[in-house]
């Protein structure tokens, strides 16, 4: 059961295309969870499990991004959160720390997928931004 359906339609935005999201949207809250259920068993099948496990790692993976990035708005929209939500927890994190008026930096390293991406915090209050992505 999810509690706020139309929440967790808006979270798709990071993984679908808008035109499902607007489908999904439009529909009477009657049918709006029972059409979002579909939506994953079509999109990323999980054959053999009664409930979708991608749909509930993705979901745990929102819950986390929130707890973790989520500064003053939500953590599923930072691009640290996007990161997370779509490639998992990364297999070491790099942390530059702020020596000489530099600008704090987090590498992400995905090993297993060959990616690494790099976040900065321009202004010191923790809102990192993708600046590269590098393969």
């Amino acid at each position: 059961s999810i509690e706020d359906v139309d929440l967790a339609v808006r979270q798709l935005t990071i993984i679908a295309e808008g035109k499902d999201i607007a489908r999904l949207e439009k529909l009477p809250e009657s049918k709006k969870e029972k059409e979002l259920v579909n939506y994953w068993d079509e999109h990323f099948p999980s054959p053999g499990e009664a409930v979708n496990g991608k749909m509930i790692e993705y979901y745990q993976r929102v819950t986390r991004s929130n707890i973790r990035f989520g500064n003053g708005y939500d953590g599923w929209w930072t691009d640290r959160g996007r990161i997370l939500i779509m490639y998992g927890e990364p297999t070491n994190i790099e942390r530059q720390s702020v020596l000489d008026n530099s600008v704090p930096v987090e590498i992400w390293f995905y090993d297993h997928l060959s990616k690494r991406f790099v976040f900065r915090d321009e202004h010191g209050f923790g809102d990192y931004r993708l600046v590269n992505q590098l393969w």
